[in-house]
């Protein structure tokens, strides 16, 4: 009587398990929002998947900034902004196998205020010059910003325009005395976002 094999697949645990999971970066942004060059800034981010955790930071150029301390799969990375407008910086993982996890981002750096009147107190009928400034730093790879920038009073009745890059102030001729509250805003361009200033009071004198 012939003999029949009934074959009866067995899985092992742990023999057959599914490859790790190859991490990715996912970039939790940076805080302070819209920093200032040379500030200090802290990069967040999270490293999904299985594989080990190992060494993760943030580099620019080329050149790393800092190392990330993890927690959990969370990171936090503190390095000081390059300078002004759009600024690139990269998010970099290696895993315990030595493969390596990148991730580019791009953040924004800047301030605009009104820095100054002349005179500091203005008479009726006699023009004031504002002075406005963007906060950027130039290297020699960002241009300049380009665009306008408008001085104009809360109310709506007073306003001049700066015109970048040829231009640092401008005049606004006050026909009537009291304390004007003035705001400046920045158009923005290809390489620098829009901006607006905080509220400047500027007394005016009968």
């Amino acid at each position: 009587m012939p003999t029949h094999w009934i074959l009866i697949p067995i899985i092992a645990s742990g023999l057959l398990a599914s490859p790790l999971q190859a991490a990715t970066i996912q970039s939790l942004g940076i805080a302070p929002n819209n920093p200032l060059p040379g500030d200090v800034v802290t990069a967040h981010f999270q490293v999904d998947g299985t594989t080990p955790i190992g060494a993760a930071g943030v580099w620019i150029n080329g050149i790393q900034q800092c190392q990330a301390l993890p927690e959990n799969s969370y990171y936090s990375c503190a390095f000081s902004v390059p300078h002004g407008g759009r600024f690139t910086y990269e998010l970099r993982f290696r895993d315990t196998n030595d493969v390596l996890t990148a991730s580019t981002q791009q953040a924004l750096s800047g301030g605009l205020r009104i820095v100054k009147f002349q005179p500091e107190i203005v008479q009726v009928g006699r023009s004031a010059i504002i002075f406005a400034k963007l906060d950027y730093f130039h290297p020699a790879a960002v241009p300049q910003p380009q665009g306008q920038i408008q001085i104009s009073s809360l109310d709506g009745t007073h306003s001049c325009t700066i015109q970048l890059p040829q231009q640092t102030h401008c005049q606004i001729l006050f026909a009537r005395s009291g304390r004007y509250q003035l705001r400046a805003q920045y158009s923005g361009d290809a390489s620098y976002p829009a901006l607006t200033s905080v509220v400047s009071e500027i007394p005016v004198a009968n």
